[in-house]
């Protein structure tokens, strides 16, 4: 009920960064990482990390055309790195890349097309594979499914969708035991109100499980969001 809500935080109005997306990790170094998507000396987003005990905020990278812009959920680790996306902009495309917290250096790791960089929805780390999702591009501009391994640097589109069969704008990834990623189509699909969808990372099978329904009220039964 919120009576026990307590504000640890709150972001200046200055280049400290600004509409945070998602929620922090906590890497090894016992900080609290996460991106926000405004602000920042370029006012293209941050990357910061928080000190629970000493109530300490840092800014560890500021976003700018260079780098990427508008980061966009929350990041991932390999207990070494964190890894995390930036979507397209009017200057520049989409980007995975990795942050070392130990030396603070920033790498871009892969660039996306033009037309196929609407990143959208979190990254999922299983195997020492990142997997994450595009809206657009791909054979039908519906988007696609993404792999990277960072053992061999390759960069793989998994599975190209199909808005009336598979859906499209996907969110909401989780990453399971048994090579299967589960998440969430927001819409169309089989009942064009969104879905819910696993990918077998093995077979590259990918499966509607539970197709959503607008209801007669036009959203009675949620088109789904994470």
């Amino acid at each position: 009920n919120g009576a026990n809500f307590e504000t640890l935080y709150s972001l200046p109005l200055e280049n400290r960064g600004a509409f945070p997306e998602d929620s922090p990790i906590l890497y090894s170094d016992g900080l609290y990482y996460g991106v926000i998507s405004g602000g920042g000396l370029f006012s293209s987003g941050v990357l910061y990390a928080y000190d629970l005990e000493s109530n300490k905020y840092d800014v560890k990278l500021d976003f700018s055309i260079d780098l990427g812009q508008f980061p966009f959920g929350q990041l991932v680790t390999d207990d070494t790195f964190l890894y995390g996306t930036t979507p397209a902009t009017s200057q520049r495309t989409g980007t995975l890349y990795r942050f070392d917290p130990i030396t603070q250096t920033h790498t871009i790791l892969h660039e996306f097309s033009v037309t196929g960089n609407q990143l959208i929805s979190n990254l999922v780390f299983s195997n020492n594979v990142l997997y994450g999702t595009s809206n657009t591009a791909g054979s039908n501009n519906d988007g696609f499914l993404w792999s990277y391994d960072l053992a061999s640097d390759a960069f793989n589109i998994l599975y190209e969708l199909d808005r009336t069969v598979d859906g499209n704008f996907p969110s909401a990834l989780v990453a399971v035991a048994d090579d299967i990623i589960y998440g969430i189509m927001t819409f169309n699909g089989p009942s064009g109100a969104g879905n819910l969808f696993s990918f077998n990372t093995s077979t590259n099978t990918y499966q509607v499980l539970t197709s959503f329904s607008s209801g007669s009220s036009g959203n009675a039964n949620g088109q789904p969001n994470a």
